[in-house]
């Protein structure tokens, strides 16, 4: 869901370059299973690309938008045309001061196998150099939000997936090995085996 965002009537109607808003968007902080990565070709567009996710496993970026500029900036939330396996969490932006930062987080969680790609654009009152002109219907600079992620269904099978030891003499050692094999459609890291049960410590 979106949220149409309105504050204080902090209107841009100062027009020396020194003193008007003025946005950049940069990455916060990431969490979830993958290593998002983004790239910023103007300091108004941020392209995010979660990366291999698997199926049933989410990750989520926090996206900064800084004020560079010498009086408030404000924002106004576009609603957004999201995949549904993208998430947007807003919440009510106010007006970012100078040399703060407003944010808010995306969470890309896939259901199926494949990329999805969405794209938003979030309204704000400030103008960056830095950004591509804005147009005549539109004074202010705009803030573009890309998303990209790939959705995997992670299938590691072993074979054989039992081990029968059968009779073994004590104080003597009986050595099995088994077979990992990835099924999936992306690498499969961060694998790990653990004994369990009464008699563990006999295994090794």
């Amino acid at each position: 869901s979106a949220v149409a965002l309105g504050s204080s009537g902090c209107k841009k109607n100062i027009t020396t370059t020194g003193s008007q808003p003025s946005p950049q968007a940069v990455l916060g902080s990431i969490a979830g299973a993958g290593t998002p990565q983004a790239t910023t070709p103007n300091p108004c567009e941020i392209d995010i690309d979660f990366g291999n996710v698997p199926i049933g496993l989410n990750d989520s970026v926090t996206v900064q938008i800084d004020n560079k500029g010498g009086s408030p900036l404000n924002l106004s939330q576009v609603n957004p045309m999201l995949d549904p396996e993208f998430s947007l969490a807003y919440g009510t932006q106010q007006p970012i001061q100078p040399a703060e930062f407003g944010e808010f987080t995306v969470t890309f969680q896939p259901y199926k196998v494949g990329m999805v790609q969405s794209t938003f654009t979030i309204q704000t009152d400030g103008v960056n150099g830095q950004c591509p002109a804005p147009t005549g219907d539109n004074p202010d600079n705009i803030v573009t939000v890309q998303l990209t992620g790939n959705g995997i269904q992670l299938s590691l099978v072993v074979q054989p997936n039992v081990l029968d030891f059968g009779n073994t003499l004590i104080n003597t050692t009986t050595k099995k090995s088994v077979t990992l094999i990835n099924k999936s459609t992306a690498p499969v890291t961060g694998i790990m085996a653990t004994l369990n049960g009464a008699d563990a410590n006999i295994f090794a």
